[in-house]
């Protein structure tokens, strides 16, 4: 630390005053053990609030809709993997390779089913 900046100069460009109104990096006691409980629970809300947000899209692609050109009664998930498949057919080739990789016939996984590495170890035995 430059002699020129003063005492009151902390290396972190803050004075020893607002260091000090800061607090300290880590509590003890009692207030250590009261923040930890309030980070305990906030995060505890946090993972409710996810899971509620997980329900409420499993709910909402189980709820009927009306299909505008039958008329049929169909679930948001049955309509959105309709409009996927149709837009698939038309070309959309993001959503052939959505297709593709939900049925299971993704180029790389069927090299590797097809075509599994051998490894041979020093002693002559073959893993795959």
């Amino acid at each position: 630390m430059d002699c020129s900046q003063g005492l009151n100069n902390m290396p972190s460009g803050r004075s020893a005053e607002e260091m000090s109104k800061i607090g300290r990096r880590f509590q003890s006691g009692k207030k250590a053990s009261e923040s930890g409980r309030r980070g305990g629970i906030a995060s505890g809300e946090s993972k409710r609030k996810q899971k509620t947000m997980k329900e409420m899209l499993d709910y909402l692609l189980e709820k009927e809709v009306v299909n505008k050109s039958t008329g049929e009664k169909v679930t948001s998930l049955e309509a959105m993997m309709s409009a996927i498949v149709r837009k698939a057919i038309g070309g959309h080739v993001e959503s052939c390779k959505f297709v593709r990789s939900t049925i299971g016939q993704d180029p790389v996984t069927k090299i590797q089913e097809i075509d599994p590495v051998e490894i041979i170890d020093d002693t002559g035995k073959k893993t795959k």
